[in-house]
């Protein structure tokens, strides 16, 4: 189920989470040795992890999410993520079968956004729509939804 190929790539919360670690390490070091290593070993395995995406090497990081929808607006995102200006919301789903997953990647500051849509078929996620790049107003208006849901 990969939409694109986003590359991923460190945030300054990575950093900061690593040095951390790291530190924490360092002083536990000087309380129990096993245990100090066993940390700083955790800090270097979490630097192994990248959680911001980018599209091209001079673009704006991207945070990811996902976001599990009901089938009853699902074609108010088909018609929204195809180009028509109408209004969107998120409601969560209320059973287990026939539910639609939104793909979103974006950046507020930036006002950039790429959502996908998928439809749980057959025990799997199947495109419902293609992978569309949102700017300006249109993306802002996703992010916003993302904040009022949270």
């Amino acid at each position: 189920m990969k939409a694109k190929d986003f590359k991923r790539v460190y945030t300054p919360r990575d950093f900061v989470i690593f040095a951390i670690l790291l530190a924490v390490g360092i002083s536990a070091y000087f309380i129990s040795q096993g245990l100090g290593i066993t940390i700083a070993i955790c800090a270097l395995a979490r630097l192994a992890l990248k959680s911001g995406y980018k599209e091209s090497s001079n673009g704006p990081t991207l945070k990811r999410q996902k976001i599990d929808l009901t089938t009853t607006i699902r074609q108010e995102w088909k018609d929204y993520l195809g180009g028509r200006d109408i209004e969107i919301r998120i409601e969560g789903p209320q059973s287990e079968s026939g539910a639609l997953l939104l793909e979103l990647y974006y950046n507020k500051e930036a006002e950039v956004a790429y959502a996908q849509l998928y439809e749980f078929v057959n025990y799997s996620y199947e495109k419902v729509t293609e992978l569309t790049p949102l700017k300006g107003e249109r993306a802002l208006r996703i992010i916003k939804l993302l904040d009022t849901k949270k």
